[in-house]
């Protein structure tokens, strides 16, 4: 009898010690879980105009925010690693026709107080240049030689 009073007293013990901080109790484990992030996204805007940012583009998405849709430019950089930029409204004009594969420079210009539909507004500035160099191996069929 006296064994299972202990073992009572114990395991109340041990559930109001759990119940107090259940986080402190919680049992770990060995699975390789690690945080999920939401990748290599910029914001140009805080970025600033020091550096313009050079990659290939390889599309877009749209994503849902608080405030709306929002599009994030996808490029790759010279190493091949993934980035993306938010959009905003002249930099999604800029990118609209965009042609996957080209390599595009994107620099921020800071604002410009504009009209817009809204009255007069500082509006965000950007210039965007693609790279129109033809790569080595693309060759036009007039510089193939046959022998």
């Amino acid at each position: 009898m006296v064994v299972l009073r202990d073992f009572v007293k114990l395991v109340i013990q041990k559930i109001t010690m759990w119940l107090n901080n259940p986080n402190k109790y919680k049992k770990e484990n060995n699975m390789a879980f690690k945080p999920v992030s939401v990748g290599n996204v910029i914001d140009i805007k805080k970025q600033g105009s020091d550096e313009p940012l050079v990659g290939n583009f390889v599309g877009h998405k749209e994503i849902t925010t608080k405030i709306g849709k929002q599009v994030i430019w996808q490029f790759t950089d010279e190493e091949g690693a993934g980035f993306g930029v938010y959009g905003f409204t002249n930099l999604n004009r800029c990118l609209e026709n965009a042609a996957v594969g080209k390599l595009y420079r994107i620099t921020y210009q800071g604002t410009k107080n504009i009209l817009t539909k809204f009255g007069k507004k500082d509006v965000h500035q950007v210039l965007v240049e693609v790279d129109e160099e033809e790569k080595p191996d693309s060759h036009d069929e007039s510089e193939i030689a046959f022998y």
